[in-house]
């Protein structure tokens, strides 16, 4: 029985490999037409997006066939520009591709286009030397090279021709690497690229040298994700956001340097959409004022971290101060917020943090907290109070407790009926596990399939032992197995962050025996490999 193209499109989708999913090719007919558009949706943005023991040959070969789905007329035109003895672009060139592979992408990144291009000219030209004169190769091939730079922005154009007139992408991506000198091939976008276009994300450091923003104010109408390193006052980019309409999702990593214009640009641009931006994450304090992001009131994801970038000693240095928190609880009512994130080396206002909890009206259903220093005890109970009473609907929460405040973990399991995953970490390093342990356990029910430890982890092996045995057993019809013999995703997951001084033989053995019974499953392995030598 045919299952309906949806279904099985569903399924392949969740294959994780491609060489997988290439093998499903040769089953039939049927599996191969709704294999076809999941492989080529963007297959150069899935090979660059993992690790793949021969991704250059890979992206090179995707080149190749995008190459051999041109017009005879786009093809000419690369000939005449110094790959006139290359195959795939002979007009005698007999190669039948099985499918015109275009139709299929959905999708496509400008840079990672053009690089790829680069590594095809640089294959075919090594092959070619090879054939003429095996001793000059590496000579010849610099030579050469050198003057087909503009062959491969031609080879890039009429790519890019090709897509706009098949119509298949309606999105694009631009991705600026940091030290990349020139932008050359982004000025044919203006000319290829119908007005009003649809950016899907925007990623750059700023820097004086991007002149192409100005050729993009009426060619990029919306940008769904705009993701910024700021270094310079990028005055070309400045103008840009100056003139663009609509904004979705954020993403900036500040700078302690002064930046007026790009500050003023972005003031101007949250302003005309503090009701469309939904999504703001910001990194590492700087001059520009927090006040300017504060004002966005429709958001539903909002995180606030430190870059957690190690210094020339092996240390974080957090750009926050004490009342970074300050606009955003003065800011309006977040009701909209679904995922708040807070990660920061160094102390935070309490208060501060609790005005914006408190103001979210139940909508949290993520919540991040974490700070490095113990401070305000009374302040910190206010926090947690707060969480109870107005995070109902949680799901998942990693937090900072202290020796005032992790009872309230047994609070929150009691209260959150909803919640799957519990993290915690610990401002002090002698937080009394053996105490609290054993109790947490009495209230964990069969909902929570996750109870993670990012402190240090130490307890005695008698007090463990109680706790797994009060760890609820789930029936085996609620995990939906297929293979009721393979327990080694059943019960709750338990992760430990920092055990090594810890997990001895006898814990790890402990472990095995919950984990033999479908009571648990750990990142146990992580120690057993270690210990046992596997």
């Amino acid at each position: 029985m045919k299952f309906p193209p949806e279904i099985l499109q569903n399924i392949f989708e969740q294959v994780g490999y491609c060489t997988d999913l290439f093998n499903c090719l040769l089953v039939n007919r049927y599996w191969c037409t709704n294999i076809l558009p999941i492989l080529w949706e963007n297959p150069l943005e899935k090979i660059y997006g993992k690790t793949f023991w021969n991704r250059n040959s890979k992206v090179i070969k995707i080149i190749e066939i995008y190459i051999s789905c041109l017009s005879q007329q786009s093809k000419s035109i690369i000939r005449q520009n110094g790959l006139e003895k290359v195959n795939v672009l002979k007009e005698s060139d007999n190669n039948i591709l099985l499918c015109n592979y275009i139709i299929y992408l959905r999708g496509i990144e400008f840079t990672t286009l053009f690089t790829a291009i680069a590594n095809w000219i640089k294959k075919v030209i090594i092959e070619q030397e090879q054939r003429e004169n095996e001793d000059n190769i590496t000579k010849n091939l610099l030579k050469k090279y050198q003057h087909l730079s503009n062959t491969q922005l031609i080879i890039f154009q009429e790519l890019i021709k090709m897509i706009v007139k098949n119509g298949s992408v309606q999105r694009y991506k631009l991705t600026i690497p940091e030290g990349l000198g020139s932008f050359s091939y982004l000025d044919c976008l203006n000319e290829i690229l119908p007005e009003r276009s649809h950016l899907e994300l925007l990623k750059l450091t700023t820097n004086n040298f991007h002149s192409f923003f100005s050729k993009f104010k009426n060619l990029f109408y919306i940008i769904d994700k705009l993701m910024i390193k700021c270094k310079d006052d990028d005055e070309n980019l400045s103008n840009f956001l100056n003139s663009l309409p609509k904004l979705h999702f954020l993403k900036i990593r500040l700078t302690e340097q002064q930046m007026p214009k790009l500050t003023n640009a972005l003031r101007n641009l949250l302003e005309a959409n503090n009701e469309n931006l939904t999504y703001l994450w910001i990194k590492q304090g700087g001059s520009i004022p927090l006040d300017i992001f504060s004002g966005c009131k429709n958001l539903m994801n909002l995180r606030i971290t430190d870059s957690h970038l190690p210094d020339a000693r092996n240390t974080t240095k957090s750009f926050w101060s004490l009342n970074t928190l300050q606009p955003f609880s003065n800011g309006p009512a977040y009701t909209q917020l679904v995922e708040f994130s807070l990660s920061i080396d160094t102390r935070i206002n309490l208060y501060q943090l609790s005005t914006i909890i408190s103001k979210t009206n139940g909508s949290i259903k993520y919540l991040c907290l974490k700070w490095e220093i113990e401070q305000d005890p009374e302040h910190a109970q206010l926090l947690f109070e707060n969480i109870l009473k107005t995070c109902p609907n949680l799901i998942d929460i990693f937090i900072s407790i202290s020796p005032h405040t992790v009872n309230y973990l047994i609070n929150f399991l009691e209260n959150f009926k909803y919640l799957e995953i519990l993290e915690i970490d610990s401002l002090v390093h002698n937080i009394d596990l053996n105490h609290w342990l054993p109790k947490i356990a009495k209230k964990l029910t069969t909902k929570l399939s996750l109870l993670g430890f990012y402190c240090k982890f130490n307890c005695d092996l008698k007090e463990f032992k109680k706790f797994l045995d009060d760890i609820p057993t789930i029936p085996l019809f609620e995990n939906n197995l297929y293979n009721l013999n393979d327990l080694s995703s059943v019960g709750l997951e338990l992760y430990f962050h920092d055990a090594n001084e810890w997990m001895g033989q006898d814990k790890i053995n402990l472990l095995r025996e919950y984990a033999s019974i479908g009571k648990v499953h750990t990142n146990v392995s992580d120690w057993t490999k270690m210990l046992d030598g596997i």
